[in-house]
């Protein structure tokens, strides 16, 4: 793997997690799967520890998501080709290069996709303030009577 001109070039500068405002350590890397269209293995992902809180802080390149082993454009591909091309489920993974998914992963970046455009979109329709919560945050009030 060829080693980087400036390694210091993605160092953050600060703890995304305590604000400190000195930069982070260096702390090794980790391996992690990844699937994209053209590629399906592992990687070497930066590891960084701030010395304030002593918590550590990973830096994924730009074309992978937290938690989810396949990249943001295997992901766009199937989203795109089932909801907004109306493809089947079997389809829409082949779209996405990936004909040996089951079809329960597409199902779950359907709903995540929607559950999160869901809030966003009421937003810029007007329809939500944004300070204030959505209807399925609010609990009702405690009966006070006895």
């Amino acid at each position: 793997m060829p080693a980087l001109a400036d390694a210091d070039r993605y160092r953050p500068a600060h703890c995304p997690q305590c604000q400190a405002q000195q930069p982070l350590r260096g702390h090794g890397f980790y391996r992690r799967t990844l699937v994209d269209t053209g590629f399906d293995g592992v990687i070497r992902v930066r590891r960084y520890l701030c010395r304030d809180c002593q918590r550590t802080v990973s830096l994924l390149p730009q074309f992978a998501l937290p938690y989810l082993c396949f990249s943001v454009s295997v992901i766009a591909l199937f989203l795109v080709a089932r909801l907004r091309e109306g493809r089947t489920l079997r389809t829409a993974v082949v779209a996405a290069a990936q004909p040996h998914m089951p079809y329960q992963r597409g199902r779950f970046w359907i709903r995540r996709f929607q559950q999160q455009v869901k809030p966003t979109s009421s937003f810029q329709e007007g329809r939500v303030s944004p300070n204030q919560p959505r209807a399925s945050t609010l609990r009702p009030a405690a009966s006070s009577t006895r």
